[in-house]
């Protein structure tokens, strides 16, 4: 996160490493936005000296910095990183680039071998055509795991574990304090639990699912139609919280929760229950989403095949056309049962639909011909 020199505040996370650094640099405020940028790629000098911090009781804690780095053992976009700190982050980066040239050296020698089986492959075909025997040519080796590992370039901050609380800080360097330093550490617990939610993903806009998080919330269908199901490994926090930590210049809102997704969940068995319907059981899919040709330029949603990479991973399901007005689908996994409440939309009956929309129209010749009945004379 970058806290911009106006800000007075800084949320830490409790009883876990946090990494604090002062720098030096240029500022700017975005009116669009509301909100101050900076420019690191023209000015971004480290700010030397101790870190020092009080606590409540008036205890002085002293900090020095330190290099350190972030480690993603499965790549930054799934997340899960840790920090490592001094000799650990010289050495967790100094293994990561060996591993990563060994699998660069790896890889490119699979590339070569891969090339020269294909020539070998084009000249066993021509030598079948000029009638001489069939040459056996060995396969190339298979090509490794794509290499996720991810480890920062060792950076100096202050290492910063505190319980929750509130704590003044500063720099201070030659037994000065720094200017423009002094912060306000809040360190705030914020309390997440781990929860497993639901994306409701319909088959004609998949690109966009619609999330359900809460156990009383109800999922609205057509007869006939398809959709599918996908369940994710989350945390629950309070909003106002979580926002304050990940945001330090969003706005603080209203006290709610929020609801962050980690990765797919491992749940390996979606059950429907419908009114009036035997119970579906439905296995996990990998599927495949295919433009189709033609003006309309739609798509369909298949069942990817083993050699292809699927677009979506979850449970297809298929409301029945008639019979079912509602059902309930439970999703299994080793966090428990996930479960939803269904409501079947029946359509709208095209004769009543037009009955209530002649309604007014009716209303309004009755009280003309009233009126003009009573001109006329008429009882």
């Amino acid at each position: 996160n970058f806290v911009p020199s106006a800000v007075d505040d800084l949320f830490l996370m409790p009883d876990v490493d946090n990494a604090v650094n002062f720098v030096r640099t240029q500022e700017y405020y975005w009116p669009l936005s509301r909100q101050t940028y900076v420019a690191f790629e023209r000015q971004y000098d480290d700010v030397p000296g101790t870190l020092v911090i009080r606590d409540a009781q008036g205890a002085v804690t002293e900090i020095e910095r330190q290099p350190y780095a972030i480690l993603y053992p499965e790549g930054a976009v799934r997340g899960r990183g840790e920090l490592l700190w001094g000799e650990d982050a010289e050495r967790g980066y100094a293994a990561f680039r060996e591993e990563e040239r060994e699998f660069v050296r790896e890889l490119t020698s699979i590339q070569r071998a891969t090339t020269a089986y294909e020539a070998a492959l084009r000249e066993a075909a021509s030598a079948r055509l000029r009638g001489e025997g069939v040459q056996e040519v060995p396969p190339p080796p298979e090509r490794p795991q794509p290499f996720l590992k991810l480890v920062t370039e060792p950076q100096p901050a202050f290492r910063v574990d505190l319980p929750a609380g509130r704590y003044e800080a500063m720099l201070v360097a030659d037994g000065e304090e720094v200017a423009g330093t002094r912060k306000t550490l809040q360190v705030i617990d914020v309390d997440g639990s781990d929860v497993a939610v639901l994306d409701i993903v319909p088959e004609e806009r998949w690109t966009r699912p619609i999330q359900s998080n809460r156990p009383d919330e109800r999922v609205y269908v057509r007869p006939g139609s398809r959709f599918f199901v996908t369940a994710h490994d989350a945390n629950r926090y309070p909003e106002s919280d979580y926002v304050r930590l990940v945001s330090p210049q969003g706005a603080t809102p209203a006290d709610r929760e929020i609801w962050v997704r980690r990765k797919p969940s491992a749940a390996d068995a979606l059950r429907i229950d419908w009114n009036g319907v035997d119970p579906v059981e439905v296995p996990r899919t990998d599927l495949k989403v295919v433009q189709t040709q033609g003006s309309s330029f739609g798509y369909v949603v298949r069942e990817a095949t083993p050699d292809e990479i699927s677009d979506l991973s979850g449970f297809p399901v298929d409301t029945p056309a008639a019979g079912a007005t509602a059902g309930q689908l439970t999703v299994g996994g080793p966090g428990g049962p996930i479960a939803r409440e269904i409501v079947v939309v029946q359509p709208r009956r095209a004769e009543i639909a037009w009955s209530l929309a002649l309604v007014p129209a009716a209303a309004g010749l009755l009280i003309a011909w009233r009126k003009w009945s009573r001109r006329r004379g008429t009882p």
